[in-house]
């Protein structure tokens, strides 16, 4: 009879290894908490932020998030759409 030996499945701290994952570069995070923290300084709520920064933003003609962490001018272009978004909310 031939015994079969299943491998061990892997451990959970074994899957994922923060070294792999790709990191973002030190002016495009200085440009994503810019864009954070004038965001939550306009809109005053955390959950009309996050909405702004995460979703497509026809005058943009992206993610204001995309823009924003490429360059410093993508980061101009989105807080003055953010100013403008400013101004028309309540």
């Amino acid at each position: 009879m031939d015994t079969v030996i299943e491998p061990k499945p892997q451990s959970r701290t074994r899957r994922f290894r923060a070294n792999d994952a790709k990191r973002m570069e030190p002016n495009a995070m200085r440009r994503q908490a810019a864009l954070a923290q004038s965001a939550w300084h306009h809109l005053r709520e955390s959950a009309a932020a996050v909405t702004f920064i995460n979703t497509h933003n026809v005058a943009l003609g992206a993610r204001p998030i995309d823009i924003a962490v490429a360059s410093d001018e993508g980061l101009l272009r989105v807080l003055t759409e953010l100013k403008t978004v400013a101004t028309v909310q309540p």
